[in-house]
């Protein structure tokens, strides 16, 4: 099964920190969290008594990936996914233009209902196809996607090149961090012989050669998984 600590690290790689870009729809937003999501999911930091862009600005790592399992890793049931590619380039493209909008293309993908609610029949039609055909097709759908936004709307134009530089980190079998200073290789079989600690780590993973440390989130899932924390 896919698990988010594997792609949340890559994921904040790519966001940075506060951003209040006036082309960006999103408005304030602090790594990748929005201010209108963070007043209604988050939380009062400063103790003010509200719940607001002050408070935003201070989230931490830990802060934004609550966020993220709760509204868009859960939201399209990730844990559920057999494949860590799929979960992966869909949850990405959920946190970036939506669930809905990555949903209903998936769904339209597999064959499934396209309602935009990832429920328990297009998990099995997800898990049914192969999962290198589906990244691709996933993949290509995304790239089609950014080109009609920033043909439909000039002022997104300015995105259109970090766009697809993201998009074209999160490859098959390996996720490569912003600057590409750090990347992250896996198979989405079980294996016997993980290349970690343990050989009970369900996903197979090496860090780029160059760049083995922090790997936190990897080691992290592996440990509480040998220790029967996260057995499935």
């Amino acid at each position: 099964m896919a698990n988010i600590n594997v792609l949340a690290p890559f994921i904040l790689s790519w966001e940075g920190g506060v951003s209040n870009n006036k082309n960006d729809s999103g408005g304030l937003t602090n790594k990748g969290v929005t201010l209108a999501v963070w007043t209604k999911h988050g939380r009062d930091i400063n103790g003010d008594g509200v719940i607001d862009g002050n408070d935003l600005v201070t989230i931490t790592d830990e802060d934004a990936v609550k966020i993220m399992k709760l509204l868009y890793w859960d939201t399209v049931k990730a844990d559920k996914i057999l494949s860590q590619n799929v979960a992966n380039i869909l949850v990405d493209w959920a946190w970036n233009s939506g669930v809905g909008r990555a949903a209903k293309e998936v769904q339209a993908i597999v064959g499934a209902t396209v309602d935009g609610i990832i429920g328990e029949k297009s998990i099995a039609a997800i898990n049914a196809m192969n999962s290198e055909v589906l990244f691709k097709k996933i993949f290509e759908a995304r790239l089609k996607f950014i080109d009609n936004i920033v043909a439909s709307n000039p002022k997104n134009k300015v995105f259109e090149k970090g766009w697809k530089n993201r998009l074209n980190s999160i490859q098959y079998g390996k996720l490569v961090y912003n600057g590409g200073q750090k990347n992250i290789e896996f198979a989405d079989q079980p294996t016997s012989s993980a290349d970690v600690t343990n050989n009970r780590c369900p996903f197979a993973v090496k860090i780029g050669a160059a760049h083995d440390a922090g790997n936190s989130a990897i080691s992290m899932y592996c440990t509480r998984y040998h220790d029967g924390i996260d057995k499935k």
